[in-house]
């Protein structure tokens, strides 16, 4: 049988675990490849030759080569951590240097089906791309501009009734923990739009403030929705902010026709697999935010015994044993 690639990072836990399980309990065979401890703990060799082309790959939990493997998850991708004393230039270069080998891996496993190819996921980070998609399959969209055209923004602000939040395109983190470089979606205050100026240097997106029920997280896999509710003050515009009071995850059903707008979405798009975030807006309809194609979907497992992690391992196994040609290899 071959052997399932899981692609994560040294700091994750539970939902690369719960995957892990999920595979084990299937008597399905799997490796964990820490993206980040290449190249200092993990060891890749790529020999070419008269015969071929061959990758080995060492990692902390065993060997394997690119010949064994059916199916790859890319649950997180991190960059290389280089821990040995050096001068900074000559870490920069060291991290060029795994970045390019680690992607000459993924090269070789361009043939086999990933949820989903990094390609697939890169396009599908772009949140413009994200709301022309949403606004395809039929959903309902927050008035937005993307500019970085101060006077543009100051007649958006006044046309909303100030009522009008930002956000960045690209994640400043690698996952759902605090830092220092997080940037929220933010609510601006009428003192904010003096410094609208600034846009000069860094475009960001504006969407008028929806009025909201709750929020709701949405774990996308195959056309399945496993949905959370959450609930928060009116004037908390993110949730995940560290501070922010919010309720308990609660379980939710989305309608049938917003499954069938999120299914064609995903398919404009091409996912199989995404954290989707909407709101219940106070009129009762549903408004499409944006999708992760990494999200985190660990605390509505948790917290609400979702299934999520066995879909992903059905999604995986049915692939490696039903491939279909894939489109990663002219793209990587």
């Amino acid at each position: 049988m071959k052997t399932i690639l899981l692609l994560s990072h040294s700091k994750d836990f539970y939902n690369i675990d719960r995957v892990a399980a999920a595979l084990a309990q299937q008597g399905v065979p799997h490796f964990r490849l820490n993206t980040d401890r290449f190249p200092e703990s993990i060891y890749i060799s790529h020999q070419l030759d008269a015969s071929g082309t061959k990758t080995v790959v060492q990692t902390e939990d065993g060997r394997f080569n690119t010949q064994d493997i059916g199916a790859v998850w890319p649950r997180k991708i991190w960059s290389p951590i280089i821990q040995a004393p050096m001068e900074e230039k000559y870490r920069v270069a060291s991290i060029r240097e795994a970045v390019a080998v680690r992607k000459a891996l993924f090269q070789m496993l361009a043939e086999v089906p990933w949820i989903d190819p990094l390609p697939a996921m890169t396009r599908a980070s772009d949140k413009f791309l994200q709301l022309r998609c949403a606004q395809q399959a039929g959903l309902r969209l927050p008035q937005t501009l993307i500019s970085n055209d101060a006077d543009a923004v100051r007649v958006f602000y006044d046309g909303l009734g100030g009522e009008m939040v930002c956000k960045l395109h690209t994640a400043l983190t690698g996952g759902m923990q605090a830092s220092a470089f997080s940037f929220y979606t933010t609510k601006i205050a009428p003192e904010d739009m003096e410094a609208m100026d600034m846009l000069s240097v860094c475009p960001m997106i504006f969407q008028e403030f929806i009025p909201k029920r709750y929020e709701l997280r949405i774990a996308y896999i195959d056309g399945q929705c496993f949905t959370g509710k959450i609930e928060a003050a009116a004037e908390v515009t993110d949730w995940r902010i560290p501070e922010a009071a919010v309720s308990p995850w609660k379980a939710y059903e989305l309608p049938e026709a917003v499954v069938q707008q999120l299914q064609a979405f995903m398919q404009n798009i091409g996912l199989s697999f995404g954290a989707i975030d909407m709101i219940r807006h106070a009129d009762g309809s549903y408004v499409f935010l944006e999708v992760n194609p990494s999200g985190e979907w660990g605390m509505l497992e948790k917290e609400l015994d979702y299934p999520i992690a066995q879909a992903i391992a059905d999604g995986l196994i049915k692939r490696m044993e039903t491939p279909s040609p894939s489109t990663l290899k002219h793209l990587l």
